[in-house]
């Protein structure tokens, strides 16, 4: 658990990757301890305390979220002759083929295979993924490629259908980056002078309840600059709309939707689902 003396002395001294991840992602969802405002501002100045760049510090998150998610067990036990390097290989394998990746972790867990022979299997199966037919398809791709072909289509939508939906002469479609300090993924400014939010997520497997809280949390950051905000996800993907929508209206937190779009080039405007 993270220290909260108002310092990230405590965080940046962990040296187990877990334990540091686990804090980390503490201090990072209650920026507001540490006297900072934004989950980056943490991530960076204990990247600064480490002497580490962000993005390091970002994918010892990442990976340490994963054991725990997955593997729970093996995260509690922290394990200190566990590099962080394996689990970010059974995490790409995941990508690729979770059968294998639920394999190999049992032989990594058990002591039985060690980073040479796992990044073999891993090149072993990437290498099958591209000879195979229909290589393009999501199950082919990384699981950043997978999510930046879902933000060109969503942005695609909006460009093509954005005045249809929002009942208005045109659009403009601009990046995140014109609001700050939170930035949402798009922003649709309407010729009648509306401006839209627009948040994707990309296709996950499993999404648990603290996910879903840390996403209304960012929304609703947004939301305070943004008046109306639109979160849309891949069709099929583990995210609960219904349930994220009952938990927005427990909160009480206003013009948040959630909807979803198909992982392919959008035909028609009815092929954005909402779900009120």
């Amino acid at each position: 658990m993270a220290e909260k003396s108002g310092s990230l002395e405590g965080v940046a001294k962990r040296e187990n990757w877990i334990e540091l991840g686990e804090a980390l992602s503490e201090a990072m969802s209650q920026p507001e301890l540490y006297g900072l405002r934004t989950s980056g501002e943490v991530l960076q100045r204990v990247a600064n305390i480490k002497g580490k760049q962000s993005d390091s510090l970002k994918k010892t998150v990442n990976v340490s979220a994963w054991l725990k998610q997955n593997y729970p067990d093996i995260f509690a036990a922290r394990p200190p002759w566990l590099g962080m390097t394996l689990v970010m290989f059974l995490m790409k394998m995941n990508e690729l083929d979770p059968s294998e990746a639920k394999k190999s972790a049992a032989e990594v867990f058990a002591g039985h295979s060690g980073q040479v022979a796992l990044k073999k299997k891993y090149d072993e199966l990437r290498k099958k993924r591209k000879q195979a037919p229909n290589s393009v398809t999501s199950a082919a791709i990384s699981a950043p490629e997978r999510a930046q072909q879902f933000a060109t289509i969503v942005t695609d939508y909006f460009e093509r259908f954005g005045a249809k939906l929002f009942n208005t002469s045109h659009v403009t479609i601009l990046s995140g980056k014109v609001i700050e300090p939170v930035q949402p993924d798009l922003v649709v400014d309407c010729a009648d002078g509306r401006r839209f939010a627009i948040e994707t997520k990309s296709y996950r497997s499993q999404v648990n309840r603290r996910d879903i809280i840390g996403i209304l949390g960012q929304l609703a950051l947004i939301q305070k600059l943004v008046p109306e905000i639109l979160m849309i996800v891949p069709e099929g993907s583990a995210y609960d709309l219904r349930r994220m929508n009952d938990l927005r209206d427990k909160l009480s937190l206003k013009g948040i939707r959630f909807a979803t779009l198909p992982e392919k080039r959008a035909g028609s405007e009815g092929d954005l689902k909402l779900f009120e």
